[in-house]
């Protein structure tokens, strides 16, 4: 039997088929249409990727972000830049241990960190210092916030920083020069104004090694008026020549060197090598506002440990305009302050002449007119004869005073000029034996102070060759000056070389002293260690200022030693040229004086000086004569005993003097003849001499041809 076809449930079918169909395309569709939505969100992404990359990398900070382990994640160009890296992909992996800076800042880098990520807040705009990868130092701006999740997690962090080195030098500069500005009003000189200028530097960078240099144009002498360095001595003051200092005032330019650079300047032959060989040397030229070169700031390294930057050129060059204008004012202000203290040395010495004079001139003036009005009158001239004396003394005074203000005058107007002569060591030294014998005499303090001499002997029988009038001119106010402030005790006067070349001079007394506050004020005009009114010396104030000048001028040094109620040392020393006596060529005149023949004749030579009996022994050597001696005049009254022919007798001598030791041998032999041999030239002195019972008397230094004469008439007439 057919089937009957149920034409209605085939359709419903074939409906169902289309439906299904129609649904599967449209499946396709929407699968199509979500590949092609996923590939525009995977396109979308990418680009957003690609646009936040291209925005890292044109950021201008520094970006980073790491893990909970502080592993870097990812950073952007900047930063694998700053750490010397190839690419921003090489960071990851890595921590701050694999990175150029140090380990003490990796610890640092790693504790804020932590830091973050435990207390979850961030920690933003905080300054710190990082060495990059070619080791300079830069100082940065750092901030650090947590990085978290959907959830809420802290599961990283993500940081940025800037670099404010420029930044921070521009403070840094601005505040050095703000400082070197102030250091230029409160600073007392330059050396205290060089010396703040350092410690500004040392701020910026390594500058334990520092020097200011100077330079004079005029002479082209370049001193170094602050040095500090660690290796080298302070360099002389010299003359420009071919140093890196020299380079850098030459050519007007600032000059950082590296060993390299200056092994190229060295071949070049624009620099020589001089004192200890630096790594860094870093000098600038110390400009005035009209841009005249007058110095040189420097620094420099000597290890390389510690090096100097290109940005370290750049501060000393901001600076060293500061630098310039403050060496400038604190000359300035140097020179007016010099000034006002010469005006006020100059209005100072003024009065002190006035007052001086008024006092000096007027005492003497008082003696010899009131003197000589009383000579006038009649009065009393039983006494006429200590009148005479008074005003003889005074007008000396007068005399000496008046003297010393025209050797002022020449000496303040005029250069002094030196007469250089060869002459022997002796007689320079008996010569002024016999000023200060004399010098004594005249005080009247003969019996209140002894007298020594002290020479060295191989140096007396030494020619030298210099002013021997100068050399006098200065002992003689060195002789006035230890009588006059020593009241009783001893003054020796000495001679000697201790050094090669240089000759010394020394005045010793047991005087009033001056105190250590006052040494340098005694050499200075008008000024004596009592500067009162009522001062109990006399004098105008010149002679040691005129001494010390004289010295200075031989190139020699005039110095004090003292101390109150003790005594005073002065030292007077000079360059000479020292070369050995030889004896003039012997003249038919000088054949003629020959030693008388004083065969079994007796001389006693009392003479407290050891070099003249040393000297009298020489002269006395062909004459066969047996020589006694005595040091004194005691020793020379005990000696007549061993009957002496004749004696010659110092006049000046310890324990008993010349005078009184021949007033006794005459009382007992009143014919043996005595000659005085006295270094006293007044002739007040020889009738002394005479009244006391000499026979003759040979003025010091001993003439030998008047020697022999004296000889010859006593014992051989």
């Amino acid at each position: 039997m057919k089937k009957r076809i149920d034409f209605k449930l085939l359709g419903h079918r074939t409906n169902t088929q289309k439906e299904l169909k129609k649904s599967h395309d449209h499946f396709k569709r929407i699968v199509k249409f979500n590949e092609a939505l996923r590939k525009k969100a995977e396109d979308a992404l990418w680009e957003s990727s690609q646009m936040l990359k291209l925005v890292l990398n044109n950021m201008p900070s520094f970006v980073f972000w790491k893990d909970l382990n502080s592993v870097y994640l990812g950073c952007n160009y900047l930063f694998a830049a700053n750490a010397g890296l190839k690419s921003s992909e090489d960071i990851i992996g890595k921590t701050d241990y694999d990175l150029p800076w140090k380990d003490t800042e990796a610890e640092g880098y790693r504790a804020d960190d932590r830091e973050v990520m435990d207390t979850g807040k961030a920690k933003v705009n905080y300054e710190e210092t990082q060495f990059t990868a070619d080791g300079r130092s830069t100082w940065l701006r750092t901030s650090k916030i947590p990085l978290r999740n959907a959830e809420g997690a802290i599961i990283g962090i993500l940081g940025t920083f800037e670099d404010i080195t420029e930044y921070k030098l521009g403070q840094a500069v601005q505040a050095a020069i703000y400082e070197i500005s102030e250091a230029t009003q409160s600073a007392l000189s330059l050396n205290e104004l060089f010396s703040s200028i350092h410690l500004v530097i040392a701020e910026l960078m390594p500058a334990n090694n520092f020097f200011i240099a100077l330079y004079n144009p005029v002479n082209e002498i370049i001193s170094f008026p602050y040095y500090a360095d660690e290796y080298d001595p302070k360099p002389p003051s010299s003359k420009i020549s071919r140093g890196l200092t020299d380079y850098v005032i030459q050519s007007g330019r600032p000059l950082l060197t590296t060993p390299e650079v200056f092994r190229q300047l060295i071949e070049s032959g624009k620099v020589e090598s001089v004192g200890s060989p630096s790594v860094d040397w870093l000098g600038v030229p110390l400009k005035t506002r009209q841009g005249e070169t007058i110095g040189v700031m420097a620094v420099q390294t000597y290890t390389e440990a510690v090096r100097l930057e290109p940005k370290h050129l750049d501060i000393m060059e901001f600076v060293s305009t500061q630098v310039a204008m403050a060496i400038e004012h604190k000359q300035s202000e140097e020179a007016l302050q010099k000034a006002k203290e010469m005006a006020e040395e100059s209005n100072r010495l003024k009065s002190a002449f006035l007052a001086t004079m008024n006092h000096e001139l007027r005492t003497p003036l008082n003696h010899i007119i009131g003197f000589s009005d009383l000579m006038r009158s009649g009065a009393i001239l039983e006494n006429i004869s200590d009148y005479a004396d008074i005003i003889h003394k005074s007008s000396h005074n007068l005399l000496e005073i008046i003297e010393g203000i025209f050797e002022l005058a020449v000496v303040e107007q005029s250069e002094i000029k030196l007469r250089l002569k060869t002459f022997k060591c002796l007689d320079l030294f008996l010569n002024n034996k016999s000023e200060l014998t004399e010098i004594l005499e005249i005080s009247g303090k003969k019996d209140l102070i002894e007298l020594s001499f002290n020479a060295d002997r191989a140096l007396l029988l030494k020619n030298i060759t210099s002013d021997k009038n100068r050399i006098n001119q200065v002992l003689i106010n060195l002789f006035k000056n230890a009588v006059k402030f020593t009241k009783s005790g001893k003054i020796e006067f000495g001679m000697q070389m201790d050094q090669p070349g240089m000759l010394s001079f020394y005045v010793d007394d047991t005087g009033i002293g001056i105190p250590e506050s006052k040494h340098e004020i005694v050499f200075e005009f008008f000024r004596q260690a009592d500067d009162s009114y009522t001062r109990e010396f006399g004098g105008v104030g010149i002679g040691l200022a005129i001494s010390k000048k004289i010295a200075e001028v031989m190139k020699g040094s005039l110095t004090l030693e003292s101390q109150p109620g003790v005594g005073s040392r002065f030292i007077f020393t000079i360059p000479v040229l020292v070369s050995d006596y030889v004896a003039a060529p012997v003249t038919e005149e000088k054949k003629r004086l020959s030693a008388p023949a004083l065969e079994g004749k007796r001389v006693l030579i009392a003479e407290d000086d050891p070099v003249c009996i040393n000297l009298m022994r020489i002269f006395l050597s062909g004459t066969g004569i047996t020589i006694i001696e005595a040091s004194n005049g005691k020793e020379a009254i005990e000696r007549i005993d061993t009957n002496p022919d004749i004696i010659l007798m110092d006049l000046n001598m310890p324990l008993m003097d010349g005078y009184e030791a021949t007033r006794i041998v005459k009382s007992k032999k009143p014919n043996l003849p005595i000659i005085a041999v006295t270094a006293y030239a007044l002739s007040s002195d020889k009738h002394k001499a005479m009244e006391a019972g000499c026979d003759g008397i040979i003025s010091k230094p001993v003439d030998q041809r008047l020697l022999f004469g004296e000889l010859k008439k006593h014992l051989l007439s």
